[in-house]
């Protein structure tokens, strides 16, 4: 997604929280690991995050700019797309809350 019009990628993820159900014990040994995530009654909660970072569910599932990655793409993302953003910090990469500026950047040849 996009912070801004105009402005850079960033990695945008919904997912489903797991609710920590703590099962009654059945074995000697403790309870089985399926039993300690399963699906309690009501509905299912979600959280998201952008860049990374936690965000309001909305602000993800409102946005115009999304669409679907591969979770290679989204680890790219996180990693070094990061790392080499914050090596080069005239670089969009680096500020992606504001819109690119195409006359600032530097020539490709």
């Amino acid at each position: 997604m996009r912070f801004k019009r105009g402005a850079p990628l960033v990695p945008a993820l919904i997912y489903q929280l797991c609710p920590m159900v703590v099962p009654q014990p059945t074995a000697v040994d403790g309870p089985h690991p399926d039993d300690w995530c399963r699906p309690s009654v009501g509905s299912p909660r979600y959280a998201a995050l952008i860049d990374g970072q936690p965000s309001p569910i909305e602000r993800v599932w409102l946005a115009h700019s999304l669409r679907p990655v591969s979770p290679e793409e989204y680890a790219f993302r996180l990693g070094p797309l990061r790392r080499w953003a914050r090596a080069h910090p005239g670089m969009p990469e680096a500020s992606p809350e504001t819109p690119v500026d195409l006359a600032a950047l530097p020539p490709l040849f």
